[in-house]
């Protein structure tokens, strides 16, 4: 009976087990959210970072997706790692349109802001009240990174599935654009490159890069 009893709390514990992101769906979100990031146009964005994954964040999420409350975390920036503030999206829908599409619920969050306004700095649904901010999350321009995780809850139907995404940095926009209106990458942060509308980061110094550097700081000491 103890051996019945270890088993069924076995079985338990392996169905709230949260998913990680296979390296396919990681490519997929990343390259959805550029996308979308890209193709801001109407008005153009003159700020917007090029976005990558971070494995960080993955871990939060995956701690997060684990609790199966599709809501956002009240305490998201108890630990916001080397961001000052960190966003957070999340999805519930079909695994069988998650499968066919890693990226579909960062297109269904994007369709919360089609009432966005740039003149008002919030959705202009007097009638619903909508909230914007999946939209705005986005695309919000300052954002580089983002990490999502992936759960089967057990209390939710069968072929459900609940995804969470959190974002570096990033958090609410209360009173302000996702981004500076202006040309394509007219606004990027020094350094940066422009790619498809994006500003895209420098690589990272290599060793030898590195080692220069200390040797003129070192001379000029």
């Amino acid at each position: 009976m103890a051996y019945f009893g270890v088993t069924i709390l076995c079985v338990i514990f392996s169905i709230i087990n949260a998913e990680h992101f296979t390296e396919d769906e990681k490519k997929v979100m990343v390259s959805t959210h550029n996308l979308i990031r890209s193709s801001a146009e109407d008005p153009p964005a003159a700020n917007m970072l090029q976005v990558r994954w971070d494995d960080f964040l993955a871990a939060k999420a995956n701690s997060w997706v684990e609790m199966c409350q599709n809501k956002n975390d009240r305490f998201i920036n108890k630990d916001p790692g080397i961001w000052k503030r960190l966003g957070q999206n999340n999805w519930a829908g079909s695994i069988e349109n998650f499968e066919a599409s890693p990226g579909v619920p960062a297109w269904m969050w994007v369709k919360h802001g089609q009432e966005y306004s740039f003149k008002s700095k919030r959705c202009d649904d007097k009638v619903s009240f909508k909230d914007c901010s999946d939209f705005t999350q986005v695309i919000m321009a300052t954002t580089e990174a983002i990490g999502c995780a992936k759960m089967k809850c057990p209390e939710d139907e069968p072929k459900e599935l609940y995804v969470t995404c959190f974002y570096g940095p990033g958090g609410s926009l209360l009173f302000k654009n996702p981004y500076v209106v202006g040309d394509p990458c007219s606004k990027c942060p020094k350094k940066y490159t422009c790619n498809d509308n994006l500003c895209v980061p420098p690589p990272p110094p290599s060793e030898r890069e590195l080692m220069e550097e200390l040797l003129g700081y070192l001379h000029e000491e």
